[in-house]
């Protein structure tokens, strides 16, 4: 999974476990042509990895589950985040603009308002 989409508790723990035990399955991968006698271990460490990935999976549902429902129409957010970074530093620019903007993103979303 994408890092950029991971926040919290599911990046801490994709960082400290599911990467660290994949780099590991990584390396006995590569060594269990030579070496038969690896495969369970392999195969253990490919089990233990998919595990930690569910609790990932189930710490960014718990994340989702927690935020509040903003009602928002789908692509305010990403408009919102663009145009701050359209705007850059300039935050006394930004506060004048935001009554205009707030206008344009929801026409843009919501031809209705």
């Amino acid at each position: 999974m994408k890092s950029d989409y991971l926040q919290g508790e599911a990046l801490q723990w994709q960082r400290e476990l599911t990467h660290p035990l994949r780099a590991l399955r990584y390396r006995v991968r590569g060594q269990k042509a030579a070496a038969p006698e690896l495969e369970a271990c392999y195969r253990k460490l490919r089990e233990a990895e998919l595990a930690a990935e569910q609790v990932e999976l189930w710490l960014l549902w718990r994340q989702v589950d927690a935020a509040p429902d903003t009602a928002q129409a789908p692509g305010t957010t990403l408009a919102w985040r663009n145009l701050r970074l359209l705007f850059g530093d300039d935050e006394a620019l930004y506060r004048r603009s935001r009554a205009a903007l707030e206008l344009l993103v929801a026409r843009a979303f919501d031809p209705a308002k």
